[in-house]
């Protein structure tokens, strides 16, 4: 086991601890307050996959500014959502998948809003445009995605890099730009447009990118 799991399996017992812990290390690589700030959620939205959900801190601010979402979890651990606090759980269904298995039932649902944090960046290069087509299959027609990652530039994100690979254990773990993603995340669903929010003006190397689908109606004659 790696050394940020064990850590994790120790601390287990002790959840404020284990929080204050966790927060503060992720401070470092993150300004999650800022993030949840910049995340553009329509306000009629009511309806929020978080795919790749980690311990579940950043859902306790998100779920505290847009008090209307129902939110649904989805991670390959089995620890996923351990730090959601109790007042908070009563509104997140937690559900599980498996690396590349896309036949669990959530990915057959639509939602408002579907939000990856940090997560492309632990997917084999290989691997990444299946997942992406397959989250794109659960964006409503008129909802958003949201993809935050690190661009693989500067001190933070060089230490992010030795954390993932030695700390977390993810060896093959692989950062990406945000031109290369965005490029990514539209030749995964033709005709949707991707921007870019002022994220990385305030926490570079962290940047987030709102994915939408075409509004362009086309009829047949």
């Amino acid at each position: 086991m790696a050394l940020g799991p064990a850590i994790r399996q120790k601390l287990k017992s002790h959840p404020k601890i284990q929080s204050t812990i966790a927060n503060l290390y992720r401070s470092f690589f993150l300004d999650v307050g800022a993030l949840v700030e910049h995340l553009p959620i329509p306000s009629s939205a009511t309806s929020l996959l978080n795919v790749g959900t980690g311990d579940g801190s950043i859902l306790n601010l998100v779920a505290r500014k847009f008090p209307g979402l129902r939110i649904t979890t989805a991670d390959v651990t089995q620890t996923r959502g351990e730090l959601i606090e109790k007042d908070i759980s009563s509104r997140v269904a937690m559900v599980s998948y498996l690396p590349n298995d896309y036949t669990a039932q959530f990915w057959k649902q639509t939602f408002d809003v579907v939000l990856l944090v940090d997560v492309i960046h632990h997917v084999p290069v290989a691997d990444r445009s299946l997942l992406l087509l397959n989250v794109w299959s659960t964006v409503s027609a008129d909802g958003v995605l949201l993809v935050k990652d690190v661009e693989p530039h500067g001190f933070r994100a060089f230490l992010g890099l030795l954390s993932d690979k030695y700390l977390t254990g993810d060896r093959h773990v692989d950062q990406v730009s945000a031109s290369d993603l965005g490029r990514l995340i539209e030749e995964t669903c033709p005709g949707s447009s991707v921007s870019e929010t002022s994220l990385t003006e305030r926490d570079f190397p962290n940047y987030l990118l709102v994915g939408k689908r075409s509004n362009v109606l086309t009829t047949s004659t």
